[in-house]
């Protein structure tokens, strides 16, 4: 199952945690503020980073994925930066870990350049 199937699911438990941790029922849906607490609680049942739910409503985000034969030197290169700016060393080793990740896919299923 993918990613989107892998939400899906999440999301499902995470609004019906919801619902019960505020002792109403699914015919109820989150307020505005909630949905984020619940959108977090989705990506993070689903083992995903809640970026995507920090994130501003029109704020720009880029995406690499595994396949991308780029994507792990440009990780490592953010990381190695992100290290001189001073940024946290547990993201750091966090972004030096998906670099490696990249890596370990590629080589079981394969990379390309971007379309």
């Amino acid at each position: 199952m993918g990613l989107k199937g892998n939400l899906a699911g999440a999301l499902s438990m995470a609004l019906k945690e919801w619902a019960r941790e505020q002792r109403a029922t699914m015919t109820g849906t989150p307020h505005e503020g909630e949905m984020e607490t619940v959108l977090a609680k989705a990506y993070e049942l689903a083992g995903t980073d809640t970026c995507f739910v920090k994130a501003g409503n029109s704020e720009p985000i880029f995406v690499l994925r595994a396949k991308d034969k780029l994507a792990a030197t440009i990780v490592e290169d953010w990381a190695i930066e992100a290290d001189r700016a001073g940024v946290n060393r547990d993201k750091v080793a966090g972004a030096t870990k998906q670099a490696e990740a990249f890596r370990d896919w590629r080589l079981k299923h394969g990379a390309k350049v971007p379309d």
